[in-house]
């Protein structure tokens, strides 16, 4: 798993990962966002079981899954 830092590094597309312009708008490409959170690669187990780490959009596109649900919310 990579560090969350890490992915500034990778701003110029050279992992694979669509080059911007990005945006939030219908059809624009989201920025390679850096979450942390409980990674459940193998998708065989309750999510909260997974190892908690950090995680990118660029690691969620090498997953090859052709569809992904991304939870986010603010703790404590």
């Amino acid at each position: 798993m990579e560090d969350v830092a890490s992915v500034d590094a990778r701003a110029d597309g050279a992992d694979g990962y669509p080059a911007g312009p990005y945006g939030n708008a219908l059809a624009a490409t989201l920025d390679d966002l850096a979450l942390e959170g409980f990674v459940n690669d193998a998708r065989n187990a309750v999510s909260a079981e997974a190892p908690y780490g950090p995680y990118s959009f660029a690691a969620l596109r090498a997953g090859g899954a052709r569809y992904a649900l991304v939870h986010t919310s603010g703790f404590l």
